[in-house]
């Protein structure tokens, strides 16, 4: 708990029904690609912090996004890319008790 997962400008790939979960903690892409495939399981959840910054979240492959009682922010900020989330073949995104905001 209280840790912190950030990518910046590279690619993370998670596939072949991994898993991947942050409690209490700060998940942050910067300008990277944050790649879920084939049946992955991401969650978040208590009070975590999702932050994307010109970066893309992409979610293939029947996996699944997951957050609880967390905040998502997902930034488009000006000379950077815009922020992507992208949901493809019957995954699904998931929020509880989230707040999502958006800025551009």
């Amino acid at each position: 708990t209280g840790s912190v997962f950030r990518l910046q400008n590279g690619d993370a790939r998670f596939s072949d029904e991994s898993s991947f979960e942050l409690t209490g903690s700060g998940f942050s892409v910067f300008g990277g690609r944050f790649m879920m495939e084939d049946k992955v399981s991401v969650s978040i959840s208590e009070e975590s912090l999702m932050s994307v910054k010109g970066g893309t979240i992409e979610v293939n492959g029947e996996s699944n996004f997951l957050a609880h009682d967390s905040t998502i922010r997902i930034d488009s900020q000006v000379g950077t890319p815009p922020a992507l989330l992208e949901l493809t073949d019957n995954s699904t995104f998931t929020t509880y008790n989230t707040l999502v905001t958006s800025f551009s």
